[in-house]
Parts: structure tokens; C-alpha cells; sequence
């Protein structure tokens, strides 16, 4: 079912889009489903929880526990997750192979992101976007993944450890707990020959009912602490999933038929002895919170096992129970589900099995198989929880301990024998849990969260059940309900068009909410900012709006919460009317958005400034920031990630990206010619005058070349060797970028600007490189491959692919002049063409020297290799030309200009020349010289060369101290680095994955390359997250990102050759 939130005007038209629910719903609940356990990474964003940081004329408020993370990535990842149960469409499956299946998201893209809705209205109705939820068999081989449809993370918060000691509230979310219910769309299935009866099931089922699957994760035990960063739980969170199948008319908030709550339940009774792990925070006083027990949804319904039709009951407890404040299960006594109704009273099954070890791995579900008398009961009759309080003979009850314990007696005759009297039930009883004696159970079934500009609508069907049934014919009312405003808000900003509506015959009603016009700024009866101001400027106002039932059927009172369970309250963020003049500019109309964003979301600073005009033009930037504010909102790399801007708004970004006027009348310039100031300074060729470089390379011989030497030019150019050599050269272009974006990553922000650019501009032009060389492969009938263990480096390594510099060590370290001197220098080195007179062969020792012999291949071939049909299969680079082209490759001539890009603008033309013909353009190595120098290179009136240019200092503070060549298996999994570095390697793993797709000419529609960026530039933020974490306390060396190609496990202290133990 597509998430209906529809931006429309026209009501009449959107009904028409509204699938119609038809009876008894779906859910994660049902046969066949799966439930796996594991962690999830919520690394919200801290800054924008103050408002008073919206105002950039205050002090940033970063000393105030809101604040616990700043530099967060507002990522959203699926952590160390692992199928734990299978059930198929006959029952429990305990050997299926998705027993210990990887449930792991987005692969292929950016982490999905998770958004508060508001400053004033943050985690109750904060949702995840861009989420694809993957499950991968053992061997590797997908399994089958689905679009998660963006829904709320809170849609059921509570207190999960009662015994909460209040002192540990400022620094920890421990006590939490909320659950995630939403729809897998878009489902893809793979390896469905595995032997999986699960897995089969689950795929035909989902076919039969459209196509999708539902999906529920609880997540509790999330730490805040900051104290916790130097370990590896800061920002995880626990996390039990269930997917099962959904029904074409399934609800995307609670789609289980029915579900008990504690509305109305007196639930403070449960006696304590002083081996409880609460009782010392009970009896101390402290204050606890009023709910042993949360809602628990479940469902009825009916499946066929060999050849009979079995009734099962299936509840969800895994957001019900409490816990300690350890973690562990709270113990509650014995527990029991039971039907009751005016006159009997019948237990369902054995005792709960909650205490057991291994509960949560069955996704916190209780089965049942019912008898035909309790799934009679059950039609009609509430579904409860009790507690076995004690077992006593009718004559000795102790109803004044009954009574102090405000429990409830059962004197209720068994359901099974209600006219014998001897079948009195004497038990004291305690109810934790259950429906409400209507059975009413209303909620809204698509999402409730919606971000609406002036004028514009938005529809939420609201479905009321009694017993899992539609009611029809009832009064449903909306009525405004912020109830604890901290803004001061306009009565009439968002109105639905109706108070109330009648429920159809599928017991839904239909709202329609529309946007008038909010002032801006927003407006406070009292801040606690530094100056003494009333308004800031934040965007709209948020509204929030209850729903009841009324009517004969019900008589319905909205002040007695018994009667019906409500789940989740309507809220909508109304934009300010906006309406700008063109011609937009910087100063204008976009500094006031985007330095606000630089602002609230310091981790965006390492990618680019929108702070600053300069940084947004960089002609990388504007792509960059264009391509992502293109997106869908729904796609991970959208930008802004907050979704809090106004399509308006976005549009006149998107504008004024294509002409990025500085103010009027005249767009600033801030491009300067190289001055030529001092004389002149012969150069040589550095191979020949160096003797550090003379050690790497040999000039003349050709050393350990990967080919063989062949009698005949024609044995050494045959297509298959051209093929894998120019495989080759695709690896060895990837081999020069982990080396160059570590030192990068390694800058302090703010410091080393000049070396900064210089190596991030040659770590781009390696990336097109690579493209380069692959568009070539492309053409000639081959497949480049990047997406493999043999394809990737384990640095430290010794030589680069293809055996270029077989003798250079590549090191993984911190910007330094003598770590740029004795590498990037040496990579990039120049030197004359070498030929072996006895082959004829073009000598391989330098990447110049690689693509030679390439080249002379294709010379040797002409155009009859290549196939022009290839041409719309190839790499089509988005930057603009002043990086240089990616050539698209249909015959000799197009592969051998792509080729001479390469080496020019790597070694450069020749030795001698340091450019590429252009003063203002220098190659690789002359780049990497002027940091050595720490003089620009220029120009001389002799048409000589000379550093003597600018000053390019360097600044050894203005790096962090990370620790040489990171490994995985060096980090141990409480190790400070453990959490950031997992996320590195994961984004890295979903580039490899990227790149493989676009190479093997799966272009999908947002550009492969550009998500390919988009996916680096959040390996970025987390490789600096790792530059200023610790190794630990006693270290001053920092962490530093893992390029490994797989994950290995740490190896121990004993010959693990690391360290950073």
C-alpha cells in the first residue's frame, strides 16, 4: 500500500487514491514470518534540540544535556543483526536456512536518516527515511530486501525500566522503548533455491497479497551517555524485529486486528522482596512511573495444517515488558493470557514464557493454538493479561491482602463449565493488561506526520474496529490538542476541512487538513536565550490533533480513555507562506537558510560550508548539493536531512544553484591568476636527480611486469591481455584513493586549507580515473571489477596493481611532508618512456609507463575492438570540465584521449613539464611537490618553472594524531573506535557495491556516480568522527577509517601485529 500523504488541493481526487479496507487486516504477526535481534545506530543530530541555536544572532547553547550529541550524522543503521526464529505457513520452522540470515540495510546507498519533525516536537514524532532493508543468507546471496515506507519511530513510547534511578535520566535514554511498525514495498527476492521453506512461503504469500511485506521493530536501551563514547553502545539501541507479510489493505500504524493496553488498569501493586533489583530504588523513594505493563498488539486468525484449519492467537509483547535497570527482563511473577467476559473467566495456554532465556529471540511474540470455545470467546470478549498473585481455598482468601495489593479477585466460574459451581476459580489475580470492555480500538492508518506548505492538503483516514471489526456508521471527531505549547501558536494555521465524519462501511474515516497562512518567525511566550527575544527564525508551526469516536452505537464520551484505545496523535508541521522575488541571490535568499544548516549541523562542515559563498560555488559543491536537494525526499542522500524545508524554498535553492548570484547586479568572482614574483628555477627530471625516487624506480629494465615477455606484439596485445590489464587499471586507480582521502580525512577542519584542496583535488581526478579506464574496459566488450576481495588492497601494501612500482611501500597515514614526499610523490612519479629492445614492449614500472603499453594495444587494434553500442552503458561524469573529461569510449581515438588524460594529469606531459599545458592545471605530482615545498609552483618570465609561488604552510597541530595503516582485526569490540569504524567499513562495503552496479552497466535513475559520491561523502563524516576519537584514555593517538575489504574479527594482543590494543 502506498503511503498515503497526499499534497493535493482536491480532495475529491484524492479519495479516489485511498485503497479501501475490507475486514480482517494483516500484519507482522501472521504465518509465515521471521524475527531477528540485534542493534540499531540511531546517531541523531543534537544541535538543533535547543531552539535557541536557531538564532544565529545567540550564542551556541552547547553546554545543556540536549546537546549530548552535536556531530551526529542523523543516520539511521541496522547493527549486527541476525534472524533468530522462522515460521512458515504450517508453524515454527527451528533448522530453516534463515536461521542466523544478516538483516543489514541500504547496501548500495547511504545510510537511511532518521528526522525529528520539529525543534518543539522532536522524538515522539521523529520518522526514518530511506531505509531498504536487506536480509543475506549465510553464504552471502541475498535473501530478499523491501523499501521501508517512511513512518514514526516512536509510534509507541514508554518507560521500560521501572526501577529507573532518576540520576541517570540526564546522561541516558536506557528506559526507553518505542516501536516501529511501517510496510517493505518495492520487494526484491533472491536466492529463493536455498532450501529455505521460510523464505518460499514468505514469497509466495507476499505475491498472493500484493507484494509487500510489513515489518515491526521495537528498539529500547538506547545510550546517550556521553560518557559512553569511549565505549562502543553511545547512540545504539536494541532492536527485535518481525517481518511477516502484508495485506493489501493493511493499516501502516499497528496493523494487527486488535490490542491491549493499560488504560484504566491499576498496575502499582507488584510486590517487591529486597532480592529484586528494584526494591532499593523503590524503597528509597524514589518516584516510579505508572505502567508495569504497555499495549500489546495481537491477532486472530486462521490457517490450514494438514488438511484441518487451525485458529492461532499471536500477541506482541516485545515493546510490553519492562526491564531492569541492568537490561534484563523485570520479573513479574507468573503471567497468563486469558479471555474474560461478564460471567467466566478463561486462561489461554500455560504460563507467558517471558522469563526464559532466549525470549526475545522469537521476536517477543506468544503463540496459541485455540479451542473453538476460546476463539468463540474471543469474537466478542476482551483479550487480558493477569498475574497470578496467589493460589488459595475459597474459605481462607485473603481479600485484605487482596485489597492492599489492589489487585482484582477472579470469582469467576471457568469458561469451559459455567453452570458448575464447583468450577469457581479461586485465585488472586492481578490485571496487567487488556483490551478495553468495547473492544473499540481506533487509530489512523496511513502516516500521520505531514509537512505541508500554504494551501496545501493532506488526508488521514482514521480506522475505528470493535473485536478486530470495522464499525460503521459512527461519529469520528478531530479536535487541536497542543496541549502543552511552548510556542504561541495561530488558532486557525492548520484546520482539518471537517470536525468530524461518519466511518464508511470498512470503518474508516476521512480528514482532510489544510494549511493557512503562518507568520514568520515563530513567536515564544518566554525563552531562556541569552538575549531577551520572543521570536526565532524557525519555519512554521506544528499542530497536533486527537481523534475520537462518538455516537448512539457507543455513546462515547471523549473523557473516558476506557472505553476506546487511541495509539498515536495526528501532527502536522504547517510552513511559513513564503514567497520570494527573483532574481534570487546569496545574500538575499539563500545565506539566511543555508548558514542556519552550518549552524545546527556542524558534521555537514567537512563536506562543504553553506555557511560560506565561496565553498557553495566550488563547482563540485554546487553539483554535489544540486544532486541532492533533487532527490526524492524519501531517498537517503536527500538534502537537507531534516526534510524541514518548504518545497517553496527548495525550489528557489534549486534555482538559484544554476545561477548562483552573490547579490545584485553582479555575481562575485573568485577565481585569481598565479603571479609569477622571483626567478626562475631550472628543473630536472626527479628520477633522475632524486635518489630516493632513483631506489623505486630502475630506469630501463622492466621489473616483474604481471605479462610475461612475448615473442610477438601481436601474443602481447591479444584482447583478453588488454582486457585484464585495463582491469587492472581500474584497481590500480581505487589503489590511489584510500591513501590520499586518509591524509585528507586526517586535516583538522579549518586548518591546512591550501594542502586540503590541493589533495582532495587529486583524490576527484583518481575517481575519474577510474571511471576512465573503465569506460575503456567497457567498450572493448569487458566488465571492470572493484566489488571484490582481489581487487582491494590490505595496506600496508608493496607495489600497486598491475606490479607499477613494485618496490613502493603504500601506507595508510596522517597528512605529513615526509609521508606526501616519500609516497603520493612517489605514485605519481614521472619518468621517460622505457622500451625493451628485445620485445619492443613499453617498460610498466610507473602508471605513465602502464598506460603506454595499453595504449600501444589499442593502437595495435585500431577501432575493430571496440563496440559503439556500449557508448550508453558507460560512466558519464557529472563534475564540469575544469576537473578534466571522462571520455564516453566508441573506437581508438576516444580510448587514447581518455588514456593521455590519465597521465597528464598525473605524471603530467613529460618529466620536464609540470602541467598539462596549462599553467593553471598541474599534474599529480607537481601538486604534491608544492606541499613538500610548501611553495606554489609558477611560471617564470623565462618560461621556466620555480616554487617560489605563494606560501603553502603547514600547520603539524592542524592534524589529528591517528595511529599508521587502521586494520579491523586491531580493534577489539569494546575499543573506543569499535562503533565508528563499523560504520565507515559499512559505507565502504555499500560503495564497492555501488560502483560494481554502475560498471556492470546498472545506471540506475539518480545517477550511479553521484550516489556514489553521496555515499563517500558520508564515509567522510565518519572517517573524521573516527580522527578525533581516542584509541583509548591513556593514548593520545586517535582512530582512523578501516579499508579492509571484509571485516575481520579482532585477533588479540598476542601476534596481532597492531597497535592499537
Amino acid at each position: 500500500m502506498r503511503r498515503i500523504l497526499c499534497f493535493i488541493n482536491d480532495a475529491v481526487s484524492l479519495l479516489t487514491l485511498l485503497s479501501i479496507y475490507q475486514g480482517t487486516l494483516g500484519s507482522y504477526l501472521e504465518l509465515p514470518r521471521l524475527s531477528f535481534i540485534g542493534k540499531a545506530r540511531i546517531d541523531v543530530n543534537t544541535r538543533n534540540n535547543i531552539n535557541c541555536n536557531f538564532d544565529p544572532n545567540q550564542h551556541l547553547n552547547t553546554n545543556n544535556d540536549l546537546d549530548f550529541n552535536p556531530n551526529g550524522t542523523g543516520e539511521f543503521s541496522l547493527f549486527n543483526c541476525t534472524v533468530t526464529s522462522t515460521y512458515g505457513i504450517k508453524g515454527r520452522i527451528g533448522n530453516d536456512p534463515l536461521i542466523r540470515a544478516k538483516v543489514v540495510n541500504n547496501i548500495y546507498q547511504a545510510f537511511p536518516k532518521i528526522v525529528d519533525l520539529d525543534v518543539d516536537f522532536q522524538l515522539e514524532k521523529s520518522g526514518i527515511y530511506g531505509m531498504t532493508l536487506v536480509v543475506l543468507l549465510e553464504n552471502g546471496e541475498m535473501a530478499f530486501q523491501g523499501t521501508l515506507q517512511p513512518n514514526v519511530l516512536a509510534q509507541d513510547l514508554w518507560i521500560k525500566s521501572l526501577c529507573i534511578d532518576l540520576s541517570l535520566i540526564k546522561n541516558s535514554s536506557h528506559y526507553s522503548s518505542s516501536k516501529v511498525v511501517s510496510i517493505l514495498s518495492n520487494v526484491q527476492w533472491g536466492n529463493i533455491s536455498s532450501g529455505s521453506t521460510v523464505l518460499a512461503d514468505l514469497k509466495s504469500t507476499a505475491e498472493a497479497n500484493g507484494g509487500n511485506l510489513s515489518i515491526s521493530m521495537t528498539l529500547y536501551y538506547y545510550t546517550r551517555n556521553v560518557a559512553a563514547y569511549l565505549n562502543t553502545n553511545f547512540t545504539l539501541a536494541h532492536v527485535i524485529g518481525i517481518i511477516g507479510v502484508a495485506k493489501p489493505t493493511e493499516s501502516l500504524n499497528f496493523p494487527s486486528s486488535r490490542i491491549m493496553s493499560f488504560e484504566d488498569i491499576p498496575q502499582m501493586a507488584v510486590p517487591l522482596t529486597e532480592e529484586d533489583t528494584c526494591y532499593k530504588f523503590i524503597h528509597s523513594s524514589t518516584p516510579q512511573f505508572p505502567v508495569w505493563m504497555n499495549k500489546a498488539p495481537f491477532t486472530i486468525y486462521d490457517i490450514t495444517y494438514n488438511y484441518s484449519q487451525q485458529t492461532w492467537l499471536s500477541v506482541d509483547f516485545s515493546n510490553s515488558l519492562p526491564l531492569t535497570l541492568q537490561g534484563g527482563m523485570r520479573d513479574l511473577g507468573t503471567l497468563y493470557l486469558a479471555v474474560r467476559n461478564q460471567s467466566c473467566m478463561q486462561l489461554i495456554g500455560g504460563p507467558m514464557p517471558y522469563r526464559k532465556h532466549g525470549w526475545n529471540s522469537n521476536g517477543g511474540i506468544v503463540d496459541h493454538i485455540l479451542d473453538p470455545l476460546t476463539a468463540t470467546l474471543l469474537e466478542n470478549s476482551p483479550l487480558i493479561v493477569v498475574r497470578v498473585v496467589t493460589s488459595v481455598d475459597d474459605k481462607k482468601t485473603d481479600y485484605d491482602t487482596a485489597e492492599r495489593l489492589n489487585v482484582r479477585v477472579a470469582q469467576l466460574r471457568a469458561c469451559s463449565n459455567p453452570n458448575n459451581s464447583n468450577s469457581m476459580m479461586h485465585i488472586i489475580l492481578q490485571q496487567m493488561l487488556g483490551e478495553v470492555p468495547t473492544g473499540l480500538h481506533i487509530r489512523t492508518m496511513d502516516y500521520y506526520v505531514g509537512r505541508l506548505e500554504y494551501n496545501q492538503t493532506m488526508a488521514v483516514r482514521i480506522l475505528l474496529t470493535k473485536f478486530g471489526k470495522p464499525v460503521h456508521d459512527v461519529n469520528v471527531y478531530v479536535i487541536h490538542n497542543n496541549d502543552t505549547e511552548s510556542s504561541v501558536l495561530p488558532p486557525d494555521g492548520v484546520v482539518p476541512e471537517s470536525n468530524q465524519t461518519l466511518t464508511d462501511a470498512n470503518g474508516i474515516a476521512t480528514f482532510i487538513f489544510r494549511v493557512n497562512n503562518i507568520p514568520f518567525p515563530r513567536t515564544y511566550p518566554n525563552l531562556q536565550c541569552n538575549a531577551s527575544t520572543y521570536t526565532l527564525p524557525i519555519d512554521g508551526q506544528v499542530y497536533i490533533f486527537s481523534y475520537y469516536a462518538d455516537g448512539t452505537p457507543l455513546n462515547r464520551d471523549i473523557n473516558n480513555i476506557s472505553r476506546v484505545t487511541m495509539v498515536n496523535d495526528i501532527a502536522i508541521l504547517g510552513f511559513s507562506y513564503y514567497s520570494p522575488y527573483p532574481p534570487y541571490t546569496w545574500k538575499k535568499d539563500i545565506e539566511p537558510i543555508f548558514s542556519q544548516y552550518e549552524r545546527l549541523y556542524p558534521v555537514m562542515k567537512p563536506i562543504v560550508r553553506l555557511g560560506s559563498y565561496k565553498d557553495v560555488t566550488l563547482n563540485h559543491n554546487l553539483q554535489l548539493v544540486y544532486y541532492a536537494m533533487s532527490l526524492d525526499v524519501n531517498h537517503p542522500s536527500y538534502m537537507p536531512v531534516t526534510r524541514d524545508l518548504s518545497p517553496t524554498k527548495k525550489n528557489v535553492i534549486l534555482q538559484w544553484l544554476q545561477n548562483p548570484l552573490y547579490d545584485l547586479p553582479i555575481k562575485m568572482s573568485f577565481i585569481r591568476p598565479i603571479r609569477c614574483t622571483s626567478s626562475a628555477i631550472e628543473l630536472q627530471s626527479p628520477a633522475d636527480s632524486d635518489p630516493h625516487f632513483n631506489s623505486i624506480f630502475k630506469s630501463g629494465v622492466i621489473t616483474n611486469s604481471i605479462f610475461r615477455k612475448l615473442a610477438s606484439e601481436a601474443e602481447h596485445c591479444a584482447v583478453d591481455r588488454l582486457k585484464e590489464k585495463l582491469k587492472k587499471a581500474v584497481q590500480l586507480e581505487f589503489a590511489t584513493i584510500p591513501p590520499y582521502l586518509t591524509a585528507l580525512y586526517s586535516i583538522k577542519e579549518g586548518s591546512n586549507s591550501e594542502i586540503h584542496k590541493l589533495i582532495r583535488s587529486v583524490a576527484m581526478q583518481e575517481m575519474m580515473h577510474m571511471a576512465q579506464a573503465a569506460n575503456i574496459l567497457i567498450a572493448i566488450g569487458g566488465v571492470p571489477l572493484i566489488d571484490s576481495k582481489d581487487a582491494v588492497p590490505s595496506y600496508p601494501t608493496v607495489g600497486l596493481p598491475g606490479n607499477v612500482y613494485p618496490n613502493l611501500t603504500v601506507s595508510l597515514k596522517k597528512m605529513s611532508l615526509q609521508h606526501v614526499y616519500e609516497v603520493f610523490m612517489g605514485i605519481e612519479l614521472p619518468h621517460n618512456e622505457t622500451v625493451d629492445n628485445s620485445t619492443g614492449q613499453i617498460a610498466e614500472n610507473t602508471i605513465g609507463q602502464f598506460y603506454k603499453s595499453i595504449e600501444q594495444c589499442i593502437k595495435f587494434h585500431g577501432d575493430g575492438i571496440f563496440n559503439k553500442s556500449t557508448a550508453n552503458m558507460q560512466i558519464q561524469w557529472p563534475w564540469p570540465t575544469k576537473m578534466g573529461r571522462v571520455f564516453t569510449v566508441t573506437d581508438a581515438s576516444s580510448a587514447i584521449r581518455g588514456i593521455d588524460e590519465i597521465i597528464e594529469q598525473g605524471e603530467g606531459a613529460s618529466p620536464y613539464d609540470p602541467t598539462q599545458g596549462d599553467t593553471s592545471n598541474l599534474a599529480h605530482f607537481y601538486k604534491f611537490e608544492e606541499i613538500v615545498c610548501q611553495k606554489h609552483l609558477v611560471k617564470t618570465i623565462h618560461g621556466n618553472y620555480a616554487y617560489d609561488g605563494a606560501d603553502i604552510p603547514f600547520d603539524e597541530s592542524g592534524v589529528w594524531p591517528m595511529k599508521d595503516n587502521p586494520r579491523s582485526k586491531c580493534i577489539p569490540p569494546d575499543n573506543n573506535c569499535y562503533t565508528e569504524a563499523r560504520a565507515f567499513h559499512n559505507a565502504f562495503r555499500a560503495l564497492l557495491r555501488k560502483v560494481q552496479d554502475v560498471f556492470s552497466g546498472n545506471i540506475d535513475g539518480d545517477n550511479g556516480i553521484m550516489s556514489s559520491i553521496t555515499i563517500m561523502e558520508s564515509m567522510a563524516v565518519h572517517a573524521r568522527k573516527l580522527m578525533w576519537t581516542k584509541i583509548n584514555p591513556h593514548d593520545e593517538s586517535s582512530c582512523g577509517p578501516v579499508w579492509d575489504y571484509d571485516w575481520q574479527d579482532y585477533v588479540g594482543e598476542n601476534g596481532s601485529n597492531c597497535d592499537y590494543i
